[in-house]
C-alpha cells in the first residue's frame, strides 16, 4: 500500500489558532481519555495557543471531531515564538516550554481544567530558539532529570532535577506534614554526627560515668551544650518554619482547636527545633533522645521502673529525692554554664545531668518528659491516619539526614508510611476513596527507599544534603504558589 492509501485525505477538524502562521506545535493524548488530545502551538504573533480536542470514534478507521476548546495566551514573548513542547504530567504539573527570537526558554504551567497557561519561569539562552525538544534521564540512584534541548545557530542543553519538583508539588498539596530529622540535618549547621564524635562521646554516653567523676561528666556535656547554643541553626530550619507557621504551604491549616497539622520527630539533642525564632515547632516536636539544652537532677539514674538498679546501692543511699527534685529543670544559657559542679537547686546534694537519654539509661526524670512528647506525637499521628481514611487528606513524611548508623528515626519514617499505605490499600480494596501519602527521603548517601507500597503512595529519593535540597524545593514552591 502507498502512503497515500494509509493517511486520511481530509482533516478530522480545523481551527484557527493564530493570527499569522504557525511555527511549531506539540500534541499529547490525555491520560485516561484515549479519545482526547491537547495541542499547543506558537507563531509569529507571539501567542501560545492551547487546544483540547475530543474525538468520537465510530469504527477502526472512522474518527470525527466532537468538541474543541481553544484558549490563547497573547504577548507570551517579546518577539516571534518558534518552538513549543508540551508535557502532560499528573505527578507534578502539565508543562509547556516555548522559545523564540528573544533567546529565552519559558516554562508555563498548563491548567487543564481551565485550559489556561500560567508563567512559571524563564532562562536566557545563547541562541535563538528555533526548535526544542525534551526528554527525561533516570539516574541509577533514582534521580530524574528533565533535559530541554534548544536549537538555533547552535544547540544548548538545559536540565533540572525533576525529583525536587516532585517533592515541591507533594508539599504544596499536603494537608499534614511529618518532619523526621536525624544527625545529618544538624550536620548542615556544622555540628558533629555520631560517626564524627570523639571516642570520649561514647564513653560519656553512660550515666554511670556521672558516679565515677561528676565534674568531668558534667563538664563534658556542658561543652556540648555550649556548642549547641553557639551554633546557629542553618537556613533549612527557617524554611521549614516558613512552610508551616509562616503559611507558605497553603494546605497546612491549623485545626479548630489550634492543633498543628505538622510535627517534628527527631533524634537530635541540640534543641535547634526549639529555637526562639522558630514559632512552628515549640509545641509540636518529639525529641526521642531528649535535649542537651536542659539539665535535670540526677536523683533517678540509680533506679529502673521505680526499683533500685543492681550496682547502684552506694549512690542510692545518698539519694533523697523530692518531687521538686524530679521536676527540676534548668534551661541552659551561656550565663548558666559554669566550671564548677552544678547541683540541684532543691536538694543541693546531687549533680545536674543533661536531659539526654544515654546508653543503659533508666532515669525516669529523663524518660518521663520524652514519654509525654511521644504520647502527644502518637495521638497526632493517629489523627492523621484517621483523616487519610475518612477525609481523603494528603500526608507527607519529609525525612532529613537520617542514616542507617542510628536508624531509629529512619525506621519511624518507614513505619508511618507503611501504616498509611496499608490504610489506603484497604480503602481501595473496599471501594472507599481515601487520601494519599508521600515519602520524601533526603540524604547525600542513603536516600534509597526499599519500601514496597502501591499507588497513590509516592516515594521520592533526593540524594543531597538537607539544607541544599530544601532550598531547591523552596525555589520550586516560590514559583508554583
Amino acid at each position: 500500500r502507498q502512503l497515500g492509501d494509509v493517511l486520511p485525505s481530509t482533516a478530522s477538524c480545523e481551527f484557527k489558532a493564530h493570527q499569522s502562521g504557525v511555527n511549531d506545535l506539540s500534541a499529547s493524548t490525555v491520560v485516561g481519555e484515549s479519545e482526547s488530545v491537547v495541542v499547543c502551538s506558537v507563531g509569529d504573533d507571539q501567542t501560545v495557543s492551547t487546544c483540547h480536542i475530543h474525538f468520537a470514534v465510530s469504527g477502526p478507521e472512522s474518527l470525527s471531531c466532537e468538541g474543541i476548546r481553544l484558549s490563547t495566551t497573547q504577548c507570551a514573548s517579546a518577539s516571534a515564538l518558534k518552538a513549543v513542547e508540551l508535557i502532560l504530567d499528573d505527578s507534578t504539573f502539565h508543562r509547556v516550554y516555548t522559545s523564540g527570537h528573544d533567546e529565552k526558554v519559558i516554562l508555563w504551567k498548563l491548567d487543564f481544567a481551565r485550559l489556561s497557561l500560567k508563567y512559571v519561569t524563564s532562562v536566557p539562552i545563547g541562541t535563538e530558539g528555533s526548535c526544542l525538544d525534551c526528554c527525561q534521564y533516570n539516574h541509577p540512584d533514582g534521580t530524574i532529570r528533565e533535559v530541554v534541548a534548544v536549537g538555533g545557530l547552535g544547540t544548548e542543553l538545559l536540565s533540572f532535577n525533576l525529583t525536587t519538583l516532585l517533592a515541591a508539588c507533594a508539599l504544596i498539596e499536603a494537608n499534614s506534614l511529618l518532619i523526621t530529622a536525624g544527625a545529618g540535618f544538624s550536620a548542615d549547621s556544622g555540628l558533629q554526627t555520631y560517626e564524627q564524635a570523639p571516642l570520649s562521646y561514647r564513653e560519656m554516653c553512660d550515666p554511670s560515668k556521672l558516679v565515677e567523676d561528676p565534674l568531668k561528666f558534667q563538664q563534658f556535656w556542658l561543652a556540648f551544650t555550649r556548642s549547641y547554643l553557639k551554633t546557629k541553626p542553618h537556613s533549612g530550619y527557617e524554611l521549614l518554619d516558613q512552610w508551616c507557621q509562616g503559611g507558605k504551604l497553603p494546605n497546612l491549616i491549623r485545626q479548630s482547636d489550634g492543633s498543628t497539622p505538622w510535627w517534628v520527630y527527631t533524634s537530635n539533642v541540640d534543641g535547634h527545633f526549639r529555637n526562639t525564632r522558630l514559632a512552628s515547632f515549640r509545641e509540636s516536636v518529639c525529641e526521642i533522645h531528649g535535649c542537651a539544652l536542659e539539665f535535670k537532677c540526677a536523683c533517678g539514674i540509680g533506679f529502673a521502673n521505680g526499683e533500685p538498679r543492681l550496682g547502684w546501692q552506694k549512690w542510692n543511699e545518698k539519694v533523697q529525692p523530692t518531687d521538686a527534685c524530679r521536676e527540676t529543670k534548668l534551661v541552659m544559657t551561656d550565663d548558666a554554664i559554669s566550671s564548677s559542679l552544678l547541683l540541684c537547686s532543691h536538694c543541693q546534694l546531687l549533680p545536674m545531668r543533661a536531659n539526654v537519654l544515654m546508653f543503659h539509661d533508666t532515669d525516669e526524670n529523663i524518660l518521663r518528659s520524652i514519654s509525654v512528647e511521644r504520647d502527644r506525637y502518637q495521638a497526632w499521628e493517629a489523627t492523621v491516619e484517621n483523616d487519610i481514611e475518612t477525609s481523603g487528606k494528603r500526608f507527607v513524611v519529609l525525612e532529613l539526614g537520617c542514616g542507617p548508623t542510628v536508624p531509629a528515626v529512619r525506621e519511624e519514617s518507614e513505619e508511618v508510611v507503611s501504616d498509611c499505605a496499608k490504610i489506603i490499600q484497604s480503602d481501595k480494596s473496599s471501594g472507599v476513596r481515601s487520601g494519599s501519602v508521600s515519602f520524601i527521603r533526603i540524604n547525600p548517601k542513603h536516600a534509597e527507599i526499599s519500601l514496597s507500597t502501591s499507588e497513590p503512595t509516592r516515594m521520592i529519593s533526593i540524594f543531597s544534603k538537607a539544607e541544599a535540597a530544601l532550598k531547591e524545593i523552596d525555589r520550586w514552591i516560590d514559583l508554583l504558589i
